[in-house]
């Protein structure tokens, strides 16, 4: 459930004009996402007895959600244990079914935070293959709307585990499990032959827009992420440290592994 509504957020959120095609394709997939919260609703209904999502707005913690009714199927608060405040979560969640999402909120952090590094693998990958194999403006176009499509994979991503971690601080607080499952900067997110830009570079960005006339601020997060995407650590720079990311879990894939080709398409 989760899952939909955030791929739906990012893909609204998105920039990119969309074809006919795409905006159909997006009624569409909102009406599905709507008979599931429906369905989801009944099922509340019978695990969180005497709770009715229309009555309880208040119950979310103010940082998280407004108090405007969601105009948009994907903003609807489903109003898990950890989206409850502590007294209402006690009231209206039956022993277990915290610790159930609490399990399941662990599970999803730590895929998320795989994907992530696959994703970031994979567009490593796929910048190497452009460089070494792309040319012509044709084939750069399609290049293009490749390396956008792991993009937003690899928001989606980071997305997603963000707000598994912030479910899991909710209903766990602070602890020993916040050294495995750390507090995912914007910076962080780069794979291992890239690196975080340094402050010279952005204000040298932002020098070039403000000659070219874009007002200064305007879309000053997507600097970081070009660049980050483009620029590689150089020979010499070699006391840059990764990303805490990749210091996390066991698995490794080599930029040869089919999953990593199998991520371009």
């Amino acid at each position: 459930m989760t899952f939909p509504r955030q791929a739906l957020r990012i893909e609204v959120s998105g920039q990119r004009k969309q074809t006919i095609l795409q905006t159909t394709s997006l009624v569409e997939r909102r009406t599905v996402l709507l008979k599931r919260i429906q369905r989801f609703r009944e099922i509340q209904r019978i695990h969180m007895p005497g709770f009715d999502s229309r009555n309880h707005r208040h119950s979310l913690p103010s940082a998280a959600h407004n108090d405007t009714t969601p105009t948009v199927v994907e903003d609807v608060s489903l109003f898990l244990p950890s989206e409850l405040n502590d007294y209402h979560r006690r009231r209206y969640c039956p022993a277990g079914l915290a610790g159930l999402e609490n399990r399941l909120r662990y599970a999803e952090a730590t895929d998320a935070l795989e994907d992530l590094r696959h994703h970031l693998r994979t567009r490593s990958f796929t910048n190497r293959f452009k460089i070494a194999n792309v040319t012509g403006q044709i084939n750069n176009t399609r290049s293009r709307e490749t390396q956008n499509h792991i993009d937003d994979k690899v928001r989606q991503s980071q997305i997603q585990y963000c707000r598994a971690r912030t479910a899991l601080l909710a209903l766990r607080g602070k602890g020993e499990w916040e050294q495995v499952l750390q507090v995912l900067e914007r910076s962080d997110v780069r794979a291992l032959n890239e690196r975080q830009m340094t402050q010279q570079e952005k204000d040298d960005i932002e020098r070039v827009r403000l000659r070219a006339g874009v007002k200064a601020g305007v879309n000053a997060d997507d600097i970081e992420d070009e660049r980050v995407v483009a620029t590689v650590a150089a020979v010499g720079e070699g006391q840059r440290r990764p990303s805490w990311i990749w210091f996390s879990g066991n698995n490794h894939e080599d930029m040869d592994d089919p999953l990593t080709r199998k991520g371009t398409s």
